[in-house]
């Protein structure tokens, strides 16, 4: 099995199949919407941020695009076993580089699968998803740096803000008792922070 995602177009068109599929059919989504637009928003911020480091550095334009916009594409191309194990999608990343990987698009699965607070999380609760407990869960090339940056700066209604701004919001959404939360606070917030500066430094 295999996906043809050439350009930013073609993965635009297929977030929207999935989207709609999920919309009628598995319903993992709160709001469809607002999935969309946070979605588009890393993907064009991603791209913006890479065309002005690119400028000095080596970076993949399009591979930080797309995969900017399908950072989140494990919340609703997630498979029933994987749901039993994460009912609350909270290694959506996980979910998406599987099935990334699955139909051939492995580059845009390796830069979408360090995302967020995936390392904290992972430290927290290692018996959820073990087989990945040796994988590289922190961002280390650019392309994934700035997909994480992106995601670090729009929020859930796909809203570009400030990274302060950012975890505010993810406080407020999610109880203070939540894997999310405690992700944050177990390291989550500070290592973010680190890199969302680093990216500033270098469109400085």
């Amino acid at each position: 099995m295999s996906l043809i995602i050439r350009d930013y177009q073609d993965a635009d068109e297929f977030l929207t199949d999935a989207i709609e599929k999920d919309r009628y059919g598995n319903k993992n989504l709160n709001s469809h919407d607002n999935y969309r637009k946070h979605c588009q928003t890393v993907g064009e911020q991603s791209r913006i941020k890479a065309v002005r480091i690119a400028a000095e550095y080596d970076v993949d334009i399009e591979l930080a695009s797309i995969s900017g916009l399908l950072h989140d594409i494990g919340k609703i191309v997630v498979t029933p076993e994987s749901k039993k194990k994460d009912p609350d999608l909270i290694f959506d990343s996980i979910h998406g580089y599987e099935y990334l990987v699955e139909n051939g698009l492995e580059d845009i699965a390796t830069t979408i699968f360090p995302s967020f607070t995936l390392l904290e999380m992972m430290r927290m609760y290692p018996d959820i998803f073990p087989e990945y407990a040796d994988h590289k869960l922190e961002p280390v090339t650019m392309e994934q740096m700035i997909v994480v940056y992106g995601d670090c700066h729009v929020n859930g209604s796909g809203e570009l803000v400030s990274f302060d701004k950012r975890m505010g919001d993810i406080r407020k959404r999610y109880p203070s008792d939540s894997i999310m939360v405690r992700s944050l606070d177990n390291g989550g917030e500070q290592r973010l922070r680190a890199l969302s500066q680093e990216i500033d430094s270098l469109i400085a």
